[in-house]
């Protein structure tokens, strides 16, 4: 099967597979394997071959919006480290008194080719080992690939794609979900046995990381991470899962001396729009990310309203909460692609006629408005005086 775009979002995958399985790959490695696994024919008894244009597999995988290197280097690299790794599952059998993992590749092949338009493609068949868990499903997790985009951490988006699973088959029966993990257990689920023994190093670089990420990209569940300790040691770690939309029901404002001077800029325009000061300031301005736009939000959001108000047929606020949550405006999109291109013009523009102004917004995306003031009346001051 031929596939020339990105536009299928939701990938699927089978609950047995997303807790059982123990693997580990890259963020840009996932990223691959969930838009394929989104392409994937269910209503076929196997496998189809997926070919796809290399050009829309750098699409994919410069969704941050940066330059990346060789394309031809990036793609020989991720075709050959993809197709010898593989995904282990405890068994029962036991070899010299251990139990022995079973283990299964995620391709059959990979192999270059061209499409029918003469284009370069990667032709992608996945083993058939694989048929219960992405062809035969039954009991599944959704993944929007949108959001796991801007993740840059393949723990972020193994760890993510488990608590979403847990919390959607979890979310009838409870107000809020928990998993509790033994350190070495969720290790092993991660590919990562034997490292991070330090416990504060697999915290920073593993699970702080993991809750960061999730929390800033996921629209549908926010996570908070506990140690659980055994005689004054951490053995255990307890996921605590919430779903996002528990922000709308914070009656108290949020607190937005946090907001750079561009965010705030873009919080206000959506308030004064109407958006809920909740969902502008949790859902939507973290979520306002890649193409250069950090320092420019405002910039952003007022081109995705202009945006939104010339297709939609209501303008109204709630219809754009819609269209947002549906990832409209999220990297990779075609809506926000045009967006990114407008705040890019608009930048140039600025630099060339109001150097100062262009390079205030640059010092300030990294501090919150209070702190730019600030610098801002010191650096002032500072000039004066000289």
């Amino acid at each position: 099967m031929l596939i020339q775009h990105t536009e299928n979002k939701v990938a699927r995958l089978e609950n047995k597979f997303i807790f059982n399985a123990h693997y580990r790959l890259t963020a840009n490695e996932q990223k691959i394997i969930l838009f394929l696994a989104s392409n994937i024919n269910v209503t076929e008894p196997d496998f189809q071959k997926l070919t796809v244009p290399v050009v829309v597999l750098e699409k994919i995988l410069n969704q941050d919006g940066k330059k990346w290197g060789s394309l031809y280097d990036r793609m020989q690299d991720f075709a050959g480290r993809i197709i010898g790794k593989h995904i282990s599952f405890p068994t029962d059998f036991e070899i010299d008194g251990r139990k022995f993992p079973g283990y299964i590749s995620w391709f059959q092949s990979i192999a270059p080719c061209r499409n029918n338009k003469g284009e370069v493609c990667l032709e992608f068949e996945f083993s058939n080992k694989l048929k219960p868990f992405l062809l035969q499903l039954k009991e599944y997790v959704k993944l929007n690939r949108i959001e796991i985009a801007p993740m840059k951490s393949g723990f972020s988006i193994r760890i993510y794609s488990i608590l979403k699973a847990h919390r959607d088959k979890m979310r009838k029966h409870e107000k809020e979900s928990s998993l509790t993990y033994e350190i070495d257990e969720l290790k092993s689920v991660l590919g990562i046995s034997g490292k991070y023994s330090a416990i504060d190093n697999f915290k920073r670089r593993v699970l702080n990381v993991a809750k960061k990420e999730i929390n800033s990209n996921s629209s549908s569940i926010e996570i908070d991470i506990q140690g659980i300790r055994q005689n004054r040691k951490i053995t255990q770690v307890k996921f605590i899962i919430k779903d996002r939309n528990s922000r709308e029901e914070i009656n108290e404002l949020p607190n937005i001396d946090s907001l750079s001077k561009a965010k705030l800029k873009a919080y206000h325009e959506l308030t004064e729009f109407g958006v809920h000061e909740g969902i502008a300031f949790y859902q939507i301005i973290p979520n306002i990310k890649g193409g250069g736009v950090a320092g420019f939000e405002d910039y952003f959001v007022n081109y995705a309203l202009r945006h939104f108000k010339s297709k939609a047929k209501k303008n109204n606020p709630g219809t754009f909460v819609k269209w947002w949550q549906a990832n409209s405006f999220s990297p990779g999109s075609e809506d926000w692609a045009k967006i990114i291109e407008n705040v890019a013009l608009a930048k140039k523009k600025l630099q060339k006629e109001d150097t100062e102004a262009y390079d205030n917004r640059m010092m300030s995306k990294d501090m919150s408005h209070i702190e730019f003031k600030k610098w801002y009346k010191t650096s002032k001051t500072q000039v004066d005086v000289d």
